[in-house]
């Protein structure tokens, strides 16, 4: 049973909130610092976070399914929220990247025409880091936003299948096989808006259904939770946790999706506990915002807002999350 205690409002779950939150915080934390020992484990910060910062977005994705007509309006609606979102961001870094050359004093005809082609492309292929297609070699990739496209079209394909393809062990057949099918194909092709991420993702996406379906959160008994603990432990110290959906790389297919889950269901538990923080609540119901301002800073930012932190010694980005976040806090908690 849901406790109503951890619901929010507007039929909110405040701990899928929280989930969102800690694997938004995660997915900065990465791009900030990712390479960062821990301690004395001989792991990386990605490392251990890829195990489930992505993976639990899916999940959750899942977790909130429904199963509906696949009509105009269910498309439009997932378009805009999440095609928009896309498409938004890639206009923005289209904007910065020209702003870039005027404030280089770099603005020819020939370097902003050379920009405009080089973002245009990256967006249409919504790359997170792979850099050739083919012939076209490029300078740079999307980012993060990777994942808009991505979570549109698994979403969609979730919903073919549920309406088209109901037998749960015949979905995930299909989803493994297309799964083992792209992990061959990645490397010669790379299709627009990174569709081939679809199938894995999907995959988790069905996991998801699963989870809340079966009550699963709600069965993991304490010797069940040490076991799970453990197999984490265990995984990502072998190195399974090298679990890149971006590019469909898994240190090891079978290992590496179990850990994903297994890591993804901790995480999940331990929202449970933090369910009743506001402020995570609050970061995770903006994860969408977050994600795309966070893709424009660290894409086309970089250089003149670092040289600004340094100057000043502090981190503008933190400061932007901080100033965001409570302005946003204080306008719904002040009567």
């Amino acid at each position: 049973m849901i406790n109503k205690k951890t619901v929010v409002s507007e039929n909110r779950i405040a701990w899928i909130d929280v989930s969102k939150a800690i694997c938004i915080i995660s997915i900065i934390l990465g791009h900030l610092n990712g390479a960062q020992p821990v301690f004395y484990t001989g792991l990386t910060i990605n490392d251990i976070i890829f195990s489930y910062h992505v993976p639990v977005f899916f999940i959750l994705a899942g977790f909130t399914f429904k199963k509906q007509v696949i009509s105009r309006d269910y498309i439009n609606h997932k378009f805009r929220r999440l095609m928009g979102a896309y498409f938004t961001t890639c206009a923005f870094i289209l904007l910065m990247d020209s702003l870039n050359l005027l404030i280089e004093r770099e603005a020819s005809i020939k370097n902003i025409t050379h920009a405009w082609a080089a973002d245009i492309i990256r967006s249409f292929f919504a790359s997170g880091t792979i850099r050739s297609f083919g012939s076209i070699q490029m300078e740079s990739m999307i980012g993060a936003i990777w994942f808009l496209p991505v979570l549109f079209f698994s979403l969609i394909f979730m919903q073919i299948l549920e309406n088209h393809l109901p037998d749960m062990r015949k979905q995930y057949a299909l989803l493994g096989i297309l799964t083992i099918a792209v992990l061959i194909i990645r490397d010669m092709l790379w299709l627009p808006f990174s569709i081939l991420c679809v199938p894995p993702c999907t995959l988790l996406i069905r996991m998801g259904i699963d989870f809340r379906k079966y009550r699963l959160l709600d069965r993991i008994k304490p010797v069940y939770a040490t076991a799970l603990t453990a197999f984490t432990a265990w995984a990502l110290y072998h190195g399974y946790g090298r679990l890149y959906l971006v590019t469909d790389t898994f240190a090891d297919l079978g290992l590496s999706l179990a850990l994903a889950v297994a890591a993804s269901t901790f995480i999940m538990l331990l929202s449970r506990i933090l369910s009743k923080i506001r402020y995570l609540q609050f970061i995770g119901r903006n994860t969408l915002i977050l994600l795309c301002v966070h893709n424009v800073d660290i894409d086309t930012m970089g250089k003149w807002w670092s040289e600004l932190s340094d100057k000043l010694h502090l981190s503008i980005w933190g400061l932007l999350i901080l100033n965001y976040s409570w302005n946003r806090f204080s306008a719904k908690t002040m009567p």
